[in-house]
Parts: structure tokens; sequence; C-alpha cells
């Protein structure tokens, strides 16, 4: 079971990442006189978060910080003792990820640990990151909200309601400007539950952030003509006030004018 997972769910995380194995070493032991070998899966996750690009060596201690890691060294110590006690030669394995560290998406080391946890998982990101500009910040979407999503859904990422190109779609809309995080996170909320594109829900939502600078000065200038106050106090150095005209300029934009774009020219003209 893969790293979110076995944080989730310690328990039944052991039952099948622990047990698993030793199921496999107690199958070794049954066809001793047939079992030349026992090759399984460790992780480099035994060694805890690293972003080195150098290779790490046995001798190199195991500190895991992850219920997945902690489970791979528990394997490595069951393997010893089926060693000492039955005579089972056996061979652990410890890839750190399919991605390296960073590869061409520029993800950590932790990001791609969980992202090649599970084939099916791997190949859902690959082929959402393939179209991004940014492809950390797909990762930082699978591995922050739509694992998150799936748990408490009961479902896995094979019969994830969110195409992986739908999730490229959403972040690449965030990233260009056009909604904003917070609208991604309802846009997101109804791709789960519909199955629908992140562009056509946008659209059929109206949700289009206003990036036009001509257009939001003007509603910039409109606001500070309106709240004289709050300009004076900007002025005299309570900077807090901003906040309060750039929620005025949103509200007047009903919510569509960018708000990094409202921030930026108030600056300027308030300068």
């Amino acid at each position: 079971l893969q790293v979110p997972t076995c944080r989730a769910d310690p328990m039944q995380g052991a039952r099948v990442n622990v047990l698993g194995t030793l199921a496999v070493f107690e199958a070794a032991v049954a066809l001793k006189d047939q079992v030349k070998r026992v090759v399984y899966a460790s992780s480099a996750a035994v060694h805890g978060p690293s972003d080195s690009e150098q290779a790490i060596g046995d001798e190199v201690r195991l500190t895991p910080m992850t219920h997945y890691g902690a489970f791979k060294v528990c394997n490595e110590l069951n393997a010893r003792v089926y060693w000492l006690d039955h005579g089972i030669s056996s061979v652990g394995l410890r890839p750190w990820t399919v991605y390296g560290v960073g590869r061409d998406f520029g993800v950590t080391s932790y990001d791609a640990s969980v992202l090649a946890s599970e084939r099916p998982l791997a190949e859902y990101f690959d082929t959402a990151a393939k179209g991004a500009k940014k492809p950390k910040n797909v990762a930082n979407w699978i591995i922050n909200d739509l694992l998150s999503a799936l748990t408490a859904a009961e479902k896995t990422i094979s019969s994830c309601p969110i195409r992986a190109h739908s999730l490229d779609e959403l972040v690449n809309l965030i990233d260009a400007g056009v909604i904003s995080s917070k609208q991604g996170k309802e846009v997101f909320a109804e791709m789960f539950a519909s199955g629908k594109g992140a562009a056509q829900i946008v659209k059929d939502r109206g949700l289009e952030q206003v990036s036009d600078t001509g257009a939001i000065e003007a509603l910039c200038k409109q606001v500070m003509d309106a709240n004289p106050k709050a300009v004076g106090e900007y002025k005299a150095g309570k900077l807090g006030s901003i906040n309060f005209l750039k929620g005025q300029v949103l509200k007047l934009s009903q919510g569509k004018a960018n708000p990094q774009v409202v921030n930026d020219l108030l600056a300027k003209l308030l300068a």
C-alpha cells in the first residue's frame, strides 16, 4: 500500500505490507527445496527523506520517517531472521523512485516516493504532468487533495472520477490566472462529484477571472474615489487598509478580478 494509505490506516498498511511479506517468506519455508532465493521489494524510504543525488550505501543508518518506511524496515529485519532460522536466502531491493529526485518534473523526493508508490498512481501522475506547465503543482494537487478525496470516498486511483488530463486542465487554469486557488478548490470538488472537466465547470459557472489591467485599474480608481478615508489611512502608514480596498474591488467585480493584479495595481496607484 502507498504512503498516504499507510499514514491514514497504519493497521491496514501493516497487514498488507508486513504480513503480506511474511506470508511470502512462510511460503518459501514450506517450499524450501524448490525456492533458491526470495526477492522482495523494500524501499529507499527506510532511509527517510533525502534530496541527495548520491547513491546511498548499506552502511547508512535506517531512519524511516513514515509508517510505510517503517514497514519496509520490518521486512528487512524479518528477512534476516528467516535466513538465520530457516536458511532462506533473500534480496531486498531499495528503489528510491521510478522518477528519481525531481526527474523532469521538479518534484521533491517525498513527492516522488508517494507518486511512485503504486503503478496506477505513477501512471496517473505521468499522464497529468505531461501537459502541465508546472508539474510540481500537479503533484501537490494529487498528494494534498486527490488522494484525500479518494480515501474519504473509499475509492482507488483506478476508479478516480477525475481523469488525469482533467486535473492537468484544472492546474493550468489556476496557474494561468483564469481562476483563483480558492475557486480551484470549488471546481475540484465538483469535478470529483460529477466527473466533468475543469474548463466546462468554469464556463458553466462563469468563474473566469478578469486579468485585463485596464479594466481592473478602472475598478481600483472607482473604489479609491469612493473610499477616501481608507486611501488616507494607507498613505498615513496604515498599510493594512489596502486589504479593505482590495476587498471592495473584488466585490465590485463580483469576484472575477484577479486578486494579484488587483493588489499590484492598488499598490501602484496608492504609492
